[in-house]
């Protein structure tokens, strides 16, 4: 779930750490990591690679999409939610294509969701958040977040959970089915021997589904209070959430996240447990945790909420998520490493094998990586990688199927003020590099500016333009702004982001370019957009977007 599922710590105390080491012996042997060189990841107009192409892989698998993960295999496919608008396939757990963004039908945000399989049809249990509704007063939303639910109908409808299911993953779904469960959130699905199904959510809670799926029968049950973390372990909370179980040898397995989500780096954990029924007991494993960050210096911090799945090969994984640090805007990434079963029956991570390693790729094709960013506008609907602003409407007034993209402008022109475009039509593009670069064509009337957009974290200040109005291109950002004398309504723009700092630069023909004077850094800068300011209509073309990661 989201970092603002956050409580206050008045204190925490920071104690050395250690942890016991069991010997195990494993089941199936996993081939050790290969160092690899460092290599340059994508450097086309998709988002980052994974795939070393040598046999091997890189965490992160996926990255940009800024949510909880969950997995499901069908066959040999694998379907993934991580946040968005669209549901992630792959055929080796690497390689992730979006299918068409059809989850247009949730009306509010949503956290956590749980994609599943089960005769034949999909399903996807989340919840909807609408923190205006429910038990609305002085408490923040993390602290409804911690507020008990000892019904079903007696939580805060400002957690509401749904479902939504369809015959293919492609699509189309269902409108959303309320479950009349409130106030509890992370849905995790999972069948029992005889074929009973049922939801499990935060706090340990659990309650029974229809045989459809669509509904609930009874009412909710506490069956599992977690793992005990260890005294001084530097951490938000216990805040026990995000279930995710199977059935494994005559056990069900279930593997939740604790620590808090927004809290110190060290916080968020990996757990698992065990038990021969659903209702428990619930046996914690003694090689808890299955993942954490241990040290707040490590790249991937708050690792945890993760779902164990296996390859077509009978071989287990653990995918689950990870914050890169500095780099925390680009949300919660999606990471993936080996598992091995113990002896004693539990699954741990194999032994030698980091987040940080380069690790042999699970069984399965390559079905490609990624989504294109840049666009030519020949498309008659406005791409998937665009997102339009709140008050954008790309139905009513923008022509797209041309090779352009007609944006009717609105607001007004900041002139030489320096400051944000107010009111702009605005169409954005997640970032999903470190290090990119973005370009544009731009056409505009007398009475408009255009360009690209680039905006960070800092509030108002946090941004750069770079444009043309009439008699004038410029490039600004807060409080500063490079003008110059331009005769005509066309130019070319671009902005480069190398680790945050930000140099524009424009060009007539689109192949010599040159770059304004002055330069800036833009904290967080995890958005690029295309805006129109004023009146009339900008005309885009050809959108060219680089990732320069290293």
């Amino acid at each position: 779930m989201p970092d603002t599922k956050r409580i206050i710590i008045a204190s925490v105390i920071v104690m050395s750490l250690s942890t016991v080491t069991c010997k195990q012996k494993q089941e199936t042997s996993v081939e050790k990591v290969k160092k690899q060189p460092a290599i340059e990841l994508s450097n086309d107009n998709t988002i980052p690679l994974a795939d070393l192409g040598n046999g091997y892989f890189r965490n992160p698998v996926l990255t940009g999409t800024r949510g909880d993960n969950t997995i499901v295999r069908v066959d040999k496919d694998y379907y993934m939610m991580a946040g968005g608008r669209s549901v992630w396939h792959s055929r080796d757990m690497v390689n992730w294509v979006p299918l068409p963004p059809s989850l247009n039908t949730f009306r509010s945000g949503t956290w956590a969701s749980d994609i599943t399989y089960y005769k034949g049809k999909y399903y996807i249990y989340t919840t909807e958040v609408n923190m205006s509704i429910g038990n609305v007063g002085p408490l923040n939303m993390a602290q409804r977040s911690l507020l008990g639910v000892p019904f079903k109908d007696k939580g805060d409808k400002g957690w509401s959970n749904v479902v939504i299911w369809a015959d293919d993953p492609a699509g189309p779904w269902s409108e959303p089915i309320e479950l009349g469960v409130y106030g509890l959130f992370d849905p995790g699905h999972i069948v029992d021997s005889e074929g009973n199904r049922y939801l499990f959510f935060n706090k340990g809670m659990m309650i029974r589904l229809a045989p459809d799926g669509l509904s609930v029968k009874g009412d909710l049950k506490e069956v599992y209070d977690g793992w005990d973390v260890p005294e001084g372990w530097v951490m938000e909370c216990k805040c026990l959430e995000a279930p995710k179980l199977i059935h494994h040898n005559d056990y069900y397995y279930i593997a939740s996240a604790e620590g808090g989500t927004g809290g110190p780096t060290t916080a968020h954990m990996g757990v698992i447990a065990r038990a021969r029924s659903l209702e428990g007991p619930w046996e914690n494993s003694p090689y808890n945790p299955i993942v954490r960050t241990w040290d707040q210096n490590e790249k991937w911090v708050r690792q945890g909420h993760g779902t164990l799945i296996d390859d077509i090969d009978g071989n287990w994984w653990f995918m689950f998520t990870g914050y890169e640090k500095g780099y925390e805007t680009l949300g919660k990434q999606s990471l993936l490493l080996p598992v091995q079963w113990t002896e004693d029956g539990w699954p741990v991570i194999a032994e030698g094998v980091t987040v940080y390693d380069d690790i042999k790729k699970p069984a399965g094709e390559n079905i490609g990586h990624g989504i294109p960013v840049s666009d030519n506008f020949t498309s008659e609907k406005l791409g998937w990688q665009w997102t339009a602003g709140k008050d954008a409407d790309p139905a009513a007034g923008y022509e797209f199927g041309k090779g352009f993209l007609k944006m009717p402008a609105k607001g007004s022109i900041p002139g030489e003020a320096a400051i944000q475009p107010e009111g702009a039509s605005v169409i954005s593009v997640t970032q999903y590099h470190h290090s990119y670069e973005a370009e544009v064509e731009v056409e505009i009337p007398e009475t408009a500016e255009g360009g690209l957009l680039i905006t960070g974290s800092g509030g108002r200040n946090s941004f750069a333009t770079a444009g043309i109005r009439k008699s004038e291109l410029f490039a600004t950002w807060g409080g500063v702004a490079n003008y110059l004398d331009w005769d005509g309504l066309h130019i070319f723009v671009k902005i480069r982001n190398i680790n945050a700092d930000i140099s524009c630069f424009y060009s007539s023909d689109g192949k010599n370019w040159t770059m304004f004077k002055n330069s800036t850094s833009v904290s967080n800068a995890n958005t690029i957009s295309l805006y129109a300011a004023g009146k009339g209509d900008v005309i885009f073309k050809n959108f060219k977007f680089r990732g320069l990661d290293r």
